[in-house]
C-alpha cells in the first residue's frame, strides 16, 4: 500500500490517513475502498476475509468431490465393487447379490446403496439429491446398511455351508470363481488392456496361464503379473506353477 496516499496500517488490513482522516481497506481483487469510521472499515474486512474464506472453502470442496469421483470411477464395475467393499467376495455371486440380497434391503438403504456403488455419486451429492443433512449423515447411514447387508449375506453363507458336502461346496466355489470377469479383479487399465488384448476375460482362463505365460503377453510388464497374481490370491486361485 502507498503510504503517502493510504497512510499507516493500524490493523491487519486496515490503513489510516490521519492527513484525510480516511480508512482504507484493501478488498478482494486488490481494489482499495475507503471508509470515514473505524468501525465502517473493520466492518467491511471481515465481510471479505469471510467472503475470501467461503470461497476457498468452496474451492476445497469441489476438489474433493472432483477426487472422490475419479476414486469412484477406478474402482470395479457394480456389483463387483459393493461385494469387495462389504469383504464378502467368494461368499456370494452377482446374481444372489442383485436378485436375494440387495432387493431385500430397507427402501432408503437401498437407494443410498444404488446411488453409490452403481451410480457413483459422492457423499455430497447423495445428501444433496435426498435432502440428508450432510455427506456424513449419508456415510453413517450407508455404513449401517452395508453392516447389515454383509451380516444377512455371512449367515446365509454358513447355513447353505453348514451341512454341505466340502467337496460339493468347493467345486461349486471353483465353478463361480472360474466364472468370474476379471473387471471383477480391480486390475490397472494397463493390465486389463493386456489381457483383453489376449483374449482373456474371465478368471478360469487367467488361471490357466502361468506366470511365464503372462510375462510373454505383450504390454505385461513384471508389475502387471505381480499386481495380477496378488489379486489372485485375495480371492484363493493361482496362477499354474
Amino acid at each position: 500500500m502507498d503510504k503517502e496516499k493510504y497512510g499507516n496500517k493500524i490493523e491487519h488490513g486496515i490503513w489510516y490517513n490521519s492527513h484525510t482522516d480516511t480508512y482504507y481497506v484493501r478488498g478482494q481483487g486488490g481494489k482499495t475502498y475507503s471508509f470515514p469510521t473505524l468501525e465502517d472499515a473493520k466492518s467491511f474486512y471481515s465481510e471479505t476475509n469471510r467472503q475470501r474464506l467461503q470461497a476457498k472453502l468452496e474451492r476445497s470442496k469441489a476438489e474433493a468431490r472432483k477426487r472422490e469421483t475419479a476414486s469412484l470411477m477406478e474402482e470395479k464395475p457394480y456389483p463387483y465393487n459393493a461385494i469387495e467393499a462389504l469383504g464378502v467376495r467368494g461368499k456370494v455371486t452377482e446374481g444372489e447379490f442383485l436378485n436375494e440380497f440387495a432387493p431385500s434391503m430397507e427402501e432408503r438403504d437401498l437407494n443410498l446403496f444404488v446411488l453409490y456403488f452403481e451410480e457413483r455419486k459422492t457423499m455430497a451429492e447423495i445428501a444433496e439429491c435426498t435432502g440428508l443433512n450432510n455427506r456424513q449423515r449419508v456415510q453413517q447411514i450407508l455404513s449401517r446398511a452395508m453392516h447389515r447387508l454383509k451380516d444377512k449375506i455371512e449367515m446365509a453363507y454358513a447355513r447353505s455351508n453348514a451341512f454341505a458336502d466340502p467337496a460339493e461346496t468347493e467345486k461349486r466355489r471353483a465353478g463361480q470363481l472360474e466364472g468370474m470377469e476379471i473387471s471383477s479383479l480391480g486390475l490397472s487399465t494397463r493390465a486389463k488392456n493386456a489381457l483383453s488384448k489376449h483374449g482373456i476375460s474371465t478368471v478360469g482362463q487367467l488361471s490357466a496361464l502361468s506366470i511365464d505365460d503372462l510375462s510373454s503377453i505383450d504390454g505385461m510388464g513384471s508389475h502387471s503379473v505381480k499386481e495380477i497374481d496378488a489379486a489372485l490370491h485375495g480371492i484363493g486361485v493361482a496362477l499354474k506353477r
